[in-house]
C-alpha cells in the first residue's frame, strides 16, 4: 500500500493518532502545515485527520478541494475530538463537518489539553464548563468530563480506520 496521512492538530491528540497510523501503515506522516509540499498523485491512499474545533472539522476545505486531483484513490477522513463516540451529538456534528464530501469518516476519542490550548479556546471552555456545571450541577459526569485536561487516546481504536486503508 502507498499511504499518506496528513493531519492538522493543535494540541497534540491528532498527532499522536496520525503518527501511529503512519507506523500500523508503514508510511509517512505529514503535518497540515507542510500539506503543500506533498505531491498527493504519488499515493494510492490518502488519509485525512482534523481535530473538531466547535462542531467543526476546520481544516477540511483543503481537502474538499483537492478531492477532484484525488479521484480514483482511497481517501478517508478521521476526526479527532474529546466527546466520546457514543454521544449523540456526535452524529449530527460530523454529519454538517462532512456534508458534500461523500468520504467515509472515522472518529477517534483525544482528550483535552487545557495546558495547550489558546487563550480564546481555554476562554470557550471555561464558559462552557460553567453553563454545563449550572444546568447540569458540578457531580454532574459531562461538567467532570470537560473541566480538566484528559488523555483517551487508544491505539486499539484505529483498528477500523486501518482495516478500511488496507482495503478489508
Amino acid at each position: 500500500m502507498n499511504a499518506i496521512v496528513i493531519y492538522r492538530s493543535r494540541t497534540g491528540f491528532t498527532k499522536r493518532y496520525a503518527q501511529w497510523l503512519a507506523e500500523d501503515l508503514g508510511c509517512e506522516a505529514a503535518a497540515y502545515e507542510d500539506r503543500d509540499k506533498v505531491e498527493l498523485s504519488g499515493f494510492d491512499t490518502v488519509l485525512y485527520g482534523d481535530f473538531l474545533h466547535a462542531g467543526a472539522l476546520k481544516g477540511l476545505d483543503w481537502l474538499k478541494a483537492k478531492l477532484p486531483e484525488l479521484e480514483g484513490k482511497r481517501v478517508a477522513v478521521f476526526a479527532v475530538g474529546a466527546c466520546p463516540a457514543d454521544d449523540p451529538s456526535l452524529g449530527p456534528t460530523l454529519e454538517r463537518s462532512l456534508e458534500g464530501v461523500g468520504l467515509p469518516c472515522f472518529y477517534l476519542r483525544g482528550g483535552l489539553d487545557y495546558e495547550n490550548m489558546g487563550f480564546l479556546d481555554k476562554m470557550m471552555m471555561k464558559m462552557m464548563c460553567a453553563m454545563v456545571k449550572k444546568k447540569e450541577g458540578p457531580d454532574s459526569e459531562t461538567y467532570r468530563g470537560i473541566s480538566c485536561s484528559f488523555d483517551a487516546t487508544d491505539r486499539a481504536s484505529l483498528a477500523l480506520l486501518e482495516a478500511w486503508a488496507r482495503g478489508k
